[in-house]
């Protein structure tokens, strides 16, 4: 089949879907630009892209054959990242602290408030969390990462409807509903695609998706108050049709149910976190929850929603002081530094069969190698956290090099600017006195050095785009 042009062509259309679905997921993950993890995974993703391209090429030359073996390897890094972002011992913790803190301080702030239209919203963000939950056990990543954003957007909706009406929206206030109604559109779509199709909630939707583009047009003509009147229509449509795709549940004590069950989902997602860890206090909370739900039942059955309700809150605080600590205990740990280094060599030989188009290109990956050799060196000798400084390093650079492989444009600079900036690098260089640095400084300023050393290289070639990259990673080096 893959010998034929147009099973190839529905073949790549398909990938190029996986591509465009997986940045929109790392788009979306709560990890830092610094985070190793999100280094590593923008390296994986950047690699699949690049080979994709060129997996269109030659499809487009008649090489199929060829053609095959990368998309095929394509799918592989799509599928890694996804294994990446599931074995990760914290990004599911993020995920859930994040969704956990927006639900509490939302049902905190309409503790006080009987607003209908925000206590909808909020029951929504709870069945998604749910969803999220279930998704995340399976080992669905994707699919929960998903729900875990559908689920944070109505919690922020229903503390949004809370503490403000719409007539009281700013200009600043109307963007970004008109954004967050984008992102509820492309939800609606993702979910409307899995099932077999209901013609009605399809033509739903497509009337939600023109009324959108409506909405556009209206604000470029400066029909402002139309405008704004048409987005909540659409903005309330999509809320209904998804309520109808999903079945969210209305009555009180099912809702209850529904609490419980992402309670407890959460508690043995935390028990299964702490099984291996000997951390006193965090089991203690944990046992203080489990009393809590065994209580919170009892109340259900009894027909008792107000203590219920009530025990549930502390409960719910509970499990985010216990997020909180599992993170700071899953920081630095050996096995997990051991996959960094073993993931780290495995990218560092890839990067070393690809061709480049710079001079110091093999200086570069030469100072990538000393690296992570030293991170290797100082894991054999049980010192994590300088293992951990070395590692941070090998993935911004390995980063870095992989960029400027899929830099189709270079972009052009002035002598005088580059030289002006090497001059400035040199002067922070000059500034630092490593003898009274710690240690991690110390060995970024090593590695700053040698970047800069790199630089005049490239300098003296007359490769100023490289020239000016290579400073530029020293500086945050430096800074950052």
């Amino acid at each position: 089949a893959w010998g034929q042009p147009g099973d190839m062509r529905r073949e790549f259309e398909d990938l190029r879907i996986a591509l465009q679905r997986t940045a929109a997921f790392l788009q979306l993950l709560p990890l830092s630009q610094d985070s190793d993890l999100k280094a590593l995974l923008e390296f994986k993703f950047q690699e699949a892209e690049r080979k994709f391209q060129r997996a269109v090429q030659l499809a487009k030359n008649g090489q199929y054959q060829q053609a095959k073996v990368l998309a095929l390897q394509v799918f592989g890094l799509l599928k890694q990242i996804e294994t990446l972002l599931r074995q990760h011992p914290v990004l599911q913790i993020k995920f859930q602290e994040l969704l956990d803190r927006k639900i509490q301080e939302a049902e905190e702030l309409l503790s006080v408030e009987n607003n209908q239209e925000a206590l909808y919203m909020l029951n929504r963000a709870k069945f998604f969390r749910q969803r999220a939950y279930q998704l995340f056990g399976e080992g669905r990543t994707f699919r929960a990462i998903e729900y875990y954003q559908l689920a944070i957007h109505f919690a922020e909706q229903a503390m949004k409807i809370s503490v403000s009406k719409f007539d009281r929206y700013t200009d600043s206030d109307w963007r970004k509903m008109f954004m967050d109604t984008q992102v509820l559109l492309e939800r609606a779509k993702n979910l409307l695609t899995r099932m077999d199709g209901d013609r009605r909630m399809r033509n739903l939707l497509e009337k939600a998706e023109s009324e959108l583009k409506e909405v556009r047009r209206l604000y470029e003509r400066k029909h402002y108050a139309a405008a704004q009147q048409k987005l909540i229509t659409v903005n309330r449509a999509l809320y209904r049709l998804i309520d109808m795709v999903e079945s969210i549940p209305q009555n009180d004590i099912e809702r209850l149910r529904l609490d419980v069950q992402s309670l407890r989902y959460a508690l043995r997602s935390i028990e299964e976190q702490l099984k291996d860890k000997n951390v006193p206090v965090a089991r203690r909370l944990h046992r203080r929850a489990q009393t809590l739900l065994r209580q919170i039942e009892i109340h259900i059955q009894n027909h008792q929603p107000v203590l219920a309700r009530r025990k549930l809150r502390f409960a719910n605080q509970l499990v985010l002081n216990l997020y909180r600590i599992i993170e700071n205990q899953s920081v630095d740990q050996p096995a997990e530094i051991q996959q960094q280094i073993t993931i780290a060599r495995e990218n560092l030989q890839e990067l070393e069969k690809e061709k480049t188009d710079w001079d110091n290109s093999k200086s570069f990956l030469d100072l990538i190698a000393d690296n992570l050799r030293k991170a290797e060196k100082a894991f054999q000798e049980k010192d994590y956290l300088k293992s951990t400084f070395y590692l941070k390093i090998v993935n911004r650079m390995i980063l870095k090099y992989n960029r400027l492989l899929l830099r189709s444009i270079h972009q052009e600079f002035q002598k005088d600017f580059v030289s002006n900036e090497l001059q400035r690098l040199e002067a922070m260089l000059n500034r630092i006195d490593v003898k009274q640095a710690e240690p991690e400084l110390t060995i970024r300023y090593q590695n700053a050095q040698r970047l800069y050393q790199l630089a005049q290289e490239a300098f003296r070639n007359n490769d100023l785009f490289i020239a000016n990259e290579y400073i530029t990673m020293a500086v945050k080096l430096l800074t950052k």
